[in-house]
């Protein structure tokens, strides 16, 4: 993964998922690098988007941030507006239909999660969520 001093935060959060998911399988340890890992995506877009515009050569204000909120499709959607040369080389058919639709669909997980309502995490969904998210950490 590309690192820039701007996504050691988000860089750090996807590492600490992976430590969860290299250790014990246990539901812990499940909860935990879904918050983690899914966290770690939502950051680095986030952080990306509020950039100064001289780093980014786009501009988004903080009112447009607010407005945004959490969302995880609204942020990707912009990402995918404002900053089309950071995902070059990016299949954005396979994505958007597919990638797109797995990270929102484990993002409504992790809301579960973070939420303390019951939700199912397989080692499967969540190394997805983790090849997923470094996927776009490296294009952003």
């Amino acid at each position: 993964m590309r690192q820039r001093p701007w996504s050691s935060g988000p860089a750090e959060l996807l590492n600490h998922g992976l430590g969860h998911l290299s250790t014990e399988d246990s539901d812990l340890n499940r909860r935990l690098a879904i918050l983690s890992i899914d966290n770690s995506v939502e950051v680095m877009l986030r952080t990306y988007l509020s950039l100064p515009s001289r780093e980014t050569g786009i501009r988004v204000s903080r009112s447009e941030l607010r407005e945004m909120g959490e969302s995880f499709p609204k942020l990707l959607e912009r990402i995918e507006e404002l900053a089309p040369n950071r995902l070059e080389g990016v299949e954005w058919g396979i994505l958007d239909e597919e990638m797109a639709a797995q990270l929102i669909a484990l993002q409504d997980t992790r809301n579960r999660v973070a939420h303390g309502q019951p939700a199912s995490l397989t080692w499967r969904d969540l190394n997805a969520l983790h090849r997923l998210n470094t996927y776009l950490m490296d294009r952003i």
